[in-house]
């Protein structure tokens, strides 16, 4: 959760707050839920950027949008369209991340009071004319979400957990 937090002091320096959108453009790993949480600890949603996008859909994605800042790895960088100004929109998330943040002079981090009905995610979705569109998802949505998947698909004894906690994401 501290490395989380530090990265959230780093996105808040770069502007990043409440009703902001971040690029989360990394695979499935630790420091993408550390993202995501670092994201949601500044207030701002987040939209999942897939990591098999071509550069141009990319570029298209991050426009439609309004994304400000893309969080990736330094593999994934090089795709991204920030070509002009990397620093000002790129962090780049490889491990220990927290521990070289830790050692820039980072404002303290703004406790936002995120409501039900702020953003929590944008989901992407082609809709009949096949361009893609954002659907802003509140946290009301995604809180919903979650409780009828635990209702709906209760967990069994015998699924997998990660550190003794069932993990459920959508």
């Amino acid at each position: 959760i501290e490395e989380a937090k530090i990265v959230a002091r780093k996105l808040q320096s770069m502007g990043v707050g409440k009703g902001s959108v971040v690029g989360l453009y990394l695979p499935h790993c630790e420091e993408n839920l550390l993202a995501n949480l670092a994201i949601w600890f500044t207030g701002a949603g987040f939209l999942m950027l897939e990591t098999t996008c071509t550069p141009a859909l990319l570029e298209q994605l991050i426009e439609s949008i309004d994304v400000d800042v893309v969080i990736t790895d330094s593999k994934l960088a090089v795709n991204l369209p920030y070509v002009d100004d990397v620093e000002a929109h790129v962090i780049v998330y490889d491990q220990q991340l927290g521990a070289v943040l830790a050692g820039e002079e980072l404002p303290e981090l703004i406790d936002h009071a995120v409501e039900l009905d702020d953003l929590a995610y944008v989901s992407m979705t082609s809709g009949s004319t096949g361009a893609p569109k954002g659907v802003l998802v509140p946290h009301r949505s995604a809180t919903y979400c979650f409780e009828a998947g635990l209702h709906l698909y209760p967990y069994r004894d015998d699924e997998p957990e990660f550190e003794g906690i069932n993990v459920f994401f959508a």
